[in-house]
């Protein structure tokens, strides 16, 4: 997952995302980890039109299939654009997801959940500049 490779620069990652999203259209087949890569990498350019664009596609990854993964990077978007709603949504339903993979032995990334919480801390630092 180029996206989370810290070995990997935002820029390549998104170009090696882009191009496997592409690849995937052009199959017409839908990878739901593809497009969360994919996703996820258009929200850490931290550019606005990007950020929009990720969202939508995380979306997407979303409809497809359920992962805590997912979830938080859809948090994160939102906590981005500043709409704390459904940035507390996705990172409710991140960790709840987290929390049932933990329970049933299928954590894969032992960071996620620290990943979660520290978004869950910004979430609150947002809510409490706007006097939620």
């Amino acid at each position: 997952n180029l996206a989370c490779n810290p070995a990997v620069s935002a820029s390549d990652a998104l170009d090696y995302g882009h191009r496997a999203y592409d690849l995937m259209q052009q199959a017409h087949a839908f990878e739901s980890r593809v497009a969360d890569t994919y996703g996820w990498s258009l929200v850490q350019t931290n550019d606005s039109r990007n950020i929009d664009m990720g969202i939508n596609v995380l979306l997407d990854a979303w409809k497809a299939d359920e992962i805590p993964d997912t979830a938080y990077h859809l948090g994160k978007a939102y906590l981005a654009k500043g709409n704390a709603i459904e940035a507390q949504k996705y990172l409710d339903k991140a960790m709840d997801l987290y929390s049932e993979a933990l329970k049933n032995d299928q954590v894969f990334d032992n960071t996620l959940q620290q990943s979660i919480l520290d978004a869950q801390s910004q979430l609150k630092k947002l809510k409490g500049n706007r006097g939620s």
